[in-house]
């Protein structure tokens, strides 16, 4: 008896790859479980005004997220976004004022329950360029 390792795959816009069964072998039977990714994130906008790659916005089903929260913070700490609307994106303005925040590094944590009621829960760095 051989064993394969199958992974499906699904090329999406602009070539990413994503992974979307995992292998589970349980004694003599391979069973798989389906997962995918409900929200994508960037790491980089512009908010320019030139009317490309304006918003730090997620990407996906977003109709499929629930719970859903986001936040941004600057290298001090300081709040400088939260939106609990996955179709609400940060403009690069200090809470969704007129005061812009700086070009530079900031962090993002990103909350929300899938329609299968797991929590996902995602975080890292994303760069405001000017």
């Amino acid at each position: 008896m051989k064993n394969y390792c199958i992974i499906l795959l699904l090329i999406v816009v602009y070539f990413c790859i994503l992974p979307l069964a995992r292998r589970h072998i349980i004694g003599s039977e391979i069973t798989y479980e389906c997962f995918g990714v409900d929200y994508f994130l960037p790491n980089s906008f512009t908010p320019n005004y030139y009317g490309k790659n304006e918003l730090f916005l997620g990407k996906g089903a977003l109709e499929n997220l629930f719970d859903f929260s986001m936040s941004i913070r600057n290298r001090y700490g300081e709040l400088v976004f939260y939106s609990e609307n996955p179709y609400l994106g940060c403009d690069g303005s200090k809470l969704n004022s007129s005061v812009l925040v700086p070009q530079g590094g900031y962090i993002y944590a990103v909350n929300y329950r899938t329609t299968r009621g797991q929590l996902r829960k995602e975080s890292g760095t994303l760069t405001l360029v000017r």
